[in-house]
């Protein structure tokens, strides 16, 4: 499991309050590409909420949490 340094989606809406509108597309982008991968293997995440979104320090999008998802 890869660690991933950064903060939650929350954790950023409860300090910005609101998103530019290109950022909100382009995390929206990176969760439909994480959500393909994870169907294409057959895995069907179930939680996704913005405090199983992690933006890292770098600006990369991870889509964390499957403790529920089902395969």
């Amino acid at each position: 499991m890869e660690l991933v340094e950064g903060e939650t989606l929350t954790d950023v809406l409860g300090r910005d309050k609101q998103l530019p509108s290109s950022e909100v597309a382009r995390i929206g982008l990176c969760l439909l590409d994480a959500l393909e991968a994870a169907h294409r293997a057959g895995v069907v995440h179930r939680e996704v909420k913005p405090s199983n979104v992690i933006i890292s320090v770098d600006g990369r999008v991870a889509l964390t949490d499957f403790g529920i998802a089902t395969v």
